[in-house]
């Protein structure tokens, strides 16, 4: 056989059986950005062997809408076949839970979804199923952090205050969240997780985060910043609603971004 058939016929044998991506994604209605940031890869061939294709696909909740307890965070990927498909799943590590569902007559059926670390816990926070026919999913899914525990907390969360701000005063905006929590001691921890976001899409960035309370010495000895964490607020946003906790203390803020 000619050398140069053999070197095609393998090149194409190694390409069928690799997991494919697809790219560019269009999507109708905005998703939440930052909890599951990067592209949909699928694996599945026919009885012949002939590798299944995937395209993105715009989400139109408008059409079709989802359980509204639940935050689109990807576009869509159509499949022409039964097979796996991924997403990398960020949000994952941050209390979300993340479910693909598959848009059925007008609505969206949650199928059996893997949300894991991949290949290893040196690889990437992923989101997979096996999609068992051809047709359009999605990646949705709500948090489930921390629940609020009043009882067990030690600390009077009735003082506390949240925002956001632009730290380092340059002339480029670097937002980022900040909470104020005076009765924790200096060198205190506290996170946040990003819960909604009106209009949706409108904020992206570091969307969950960890900051440390300053010394008492210091002018912002009451606060905790999170400017390791920046944000970016687009001219549309009107409001974020985000969850701070630190301990067993637990706290929801609605924040007003259209006045900033």
């Amino acid at each position: 056989m000619n050398l140069a058939i053999v070197f095609v016929f393998v090149l194409g044998f190694v390409l069928a059986a690799a997991p494919q991506s697809v790219r560019a994604e269009s999507e109708s209605t905005p998703y939440m950005a930052g909890i599951a940031d990067g592209e949909w890869s699928w694996k599945g061939t026919s009885l012949t062997g002939t590798p299944f294709t995937g395209v993105n696909v715009g989400v139109d909740l408008g059409a079709s809408p989802s359980p509204s307890w639940l935050q689109l965070l990807t576009g869509g990927i159509k499949v022409d076949g039964p097979a796996t498909i991924c997403h990398p799943f960020r949000g994952g590590q941050f209390g979300w839970q993340g479910e693909i569902r598959q848009l059925v007559e007008g609505n969206w059926v949650k199928i059996v979804t893997t949300n894991a670390w991949l290949p290893d816990e040196e690889g990437t926070f992923t989101s997979c199923a096996k999609a068992p026919a051809s047709g359009t999913y999605a990646l949705f899914g709500y948090y489930d952090g921390p629940a609020v525990p009043y009882v067990a907390c030690a600390y009077n969360i009735d003082n506390w205050n949240a925002g956001i701000g632009d730290f380092d005063l340059d002339q480029v905006h670097d937002w980022s969240f900040w909470l104020y929590l005076p009765d924790l001691p200096a060198g205190a921890q506290a996170s946040y997780a990003v819960l909604r976001i009106d209009p949706a899409g409108s904020l992206s960035g570091s969307l969950a985060g960890t900051g440390t309370k300053y010394p008492a010495d210091h002018i912002w000895s009451n606060f905790i910043d999170f400017m390791d964490y920046n944000i970016e607020i687009a001219p549309e946003a009107s409001s974020v609603l985000v969850r701070f906790w630190a301990g067993n203390c637990v706290k929801d803020f609605s924040i007003n971004l259209a006045v900033r």
